[in-house]
């Protein structure tokens, strides 16, 4: 789940903060256990990006904040008008 405050310049950079849950998994017939982590990433909304932001707010539709993680450590951000859109932007 992912919460944004009200935001005015969405040109600016986001700060995304996140958290791993542990897990556990069989490596080569030992137990591997990766623990809870915290972490932080800034990421940038693309210039079409912001366009999408524009559209749907003419159309005044309420835009949902996509955070669609690629890696670990990698993260795309874009705005979409439902759960939905973002599920099918992260394929």
């Amino acid at each position: 789940m992912c919460c944004v405050s009200a935001k005015k310049d969405w040109s600016r950079p986001v700060r995304i903060y996140f958290q791993w849950e542990a897990e556990f998994s069989q490596d080569k017939g030992g137990m591997l256990f990766k623990p809870d982590s915290e972490d932080m990433i800034v990421a940038n909304f693309q210039e079409n990006k912001l366009d999408v932001l524009k559209k749907l707010k003419e159309e005044k539709i309420k835009p949902v904040i996509c955070v669609i993680f690629r890696d670990v450590d990698k993260v795309d951000l874009d705005f979409g008008r439902s759960s939905e859109d973002c599920e099918k932007r992260s394929k």
